[in-house]
Formats: C-alpha cells, structure tokens, sequence
C-alpha cells in the first residue's frame, strides 16, 4: 500500500462531492485565492496481524483561506469534508476498507493576523487482500 493510492482515493471522494466547491491541492501553484483543500502528508503504520496485513494511515486535510475568508467559512468546508470522509469507504486496489474516522479537527489563525487555516487529520484503517 502507497501513499499516493490512499491520496488519489480522498481526492476522488473529495472531488465527487458535489458541495465542495474548493479547488483541491496537493501542491498549491503560487497566486492561488480563495479558500482551498490540501491532501497534505500521510504517515502510515503497520496493522497487521497473524492472517491479514492491513495499515493504518493518518492523512492530515488543510483548508486554507485567504484575508477575505473568515473562521466560519473553513470551518463550514471542514463540516463537508468530515461528512464527506468519515465512517465512509475509500476504494483501494487489493484492499478492503475497514474504517474512517476523524481523530481530530482545528482551525488556527495564521501567523499575518487576518487569515485562518484548517487542520483535520483522519484515522483510515484498510486491510490487505492478496
């Protein structure tokens, strides 16, 4: 299991949700406005066991807005996003899905004053099936 698997599943659930209007990024080009999504790292563990290899992955969900963009807006984007992702399948090539959860959620002000950032990290466990 990869990394990139796991993101290209969260991107496409991401993106076929009709609610989320935001562009989603996994590198952001410079010049980007507005309030956007960043798939951003995905550290994964072992979860295996005697009969089944399986992993736990925690992928972390930025949602970034810029000066014209207050702390409702991103937490309104967070809200779809946990809707979107938790307790719900991602399809994963030779894996069946177990579990997805949102371990936690917050939103800081960014270091200029004005603008805010999202930060929601996931619990998404899988277990192998060859």
């Amino acid at each position: 299991m990869s990394g990139i698997d796991l993101q290209q599943a969260i991107f496409d659930k991401l993106t076929a949700e009709p609610s989320i209007t935001n562009d989603i990024y996994d590198f952001v080009p410079s010049g980007v406005d507005g309030t956007y999504i960043v798939i951003g790292d995905i550290p994964i563990d072992d979860w295996s066991d005697k009969l089944v290899n399986g992993f736990e992955a925690n992928p972390v969900i930025h949602v970034f807005g810029d000066v014209n963009c207050g702390r409702k807006e991103i937490l309104d984007t967070q809200k779809i996003i946990f809707n979107t992702l938790h307790r719900q399948p991602l399809t994963i090539a030779d894996h069946q899905w177990v579990d997805t959860n949102q371990s936690f959620s917050e939103v800081l002000r960014e270091p200029d004053g004005v603008s805010y950032h999202g930060v929601q990290r996931m619990n998404i466990l899988y277990r192998s099936t060859t």
